[in-house]
């Protein structure tokens, strides 16, 4: 197939400079090496890319791991402190500050730590219950 394009004086310019550093005897190698030395060097970009987001999504995998059982930690205490104050709004009938990190744990938070266990526990067996029946599909 024949095509003819008006290129400007730089561009033929380029075309012969890679025809000398290549070798090649006529322009229209030169712009086909050109072409598919392109068309070479974006496909190793795109391979780059997929390895360096590979190894960027290893490097942060650990840290989001971390952030994740963090977060998870903060969401626990919250509704066991939440279950906490609401029992002793309730029952009205506290006398001194006992600091959560005290040697000895009040029996209500012992049981706030459990019925919180407990809620997980349910919430994880509905969730791998919801995964084995889609599964069987």
């Amino acid at each position: 197939m024949r095509k003819h394009y008006d290129l400007s004086d730089k561009t033929i310019e380029i075309i012969h400079e890679v025809m000398e550093e290549t070798g090649l005897k006529y322009e229209v190698d030169a712009v086909t090496f050109m072409i598919y030395d392109y068309k070479k060097r974006e496909e190793t970009r795109e391979k780059v890319a997929d390895i360096l987001s590979g190894k960027i999504k290893e490097e942060l995998k650990n840290d989001l791991t971390r952030l994740r059982l963090g977060v998870r930690t903060a969401e626990r205490n919250s509704i066991i402190l939440k279950d906490i104050v609401n029992t002793m709004l309730y029952v009205d009938d506290y006398r001194y500050l006992m600091p959560a990190q005290g040697r000895e744990k009040h029996k209500v938070l012992i049981d706030a730590e459990k019925h919180l266990e407990e809620i997980i526990a349910n919430a994880k067996q509905v969730k791998d219950n919801e995964k084995a029946g889609k599964g069987q599909e």
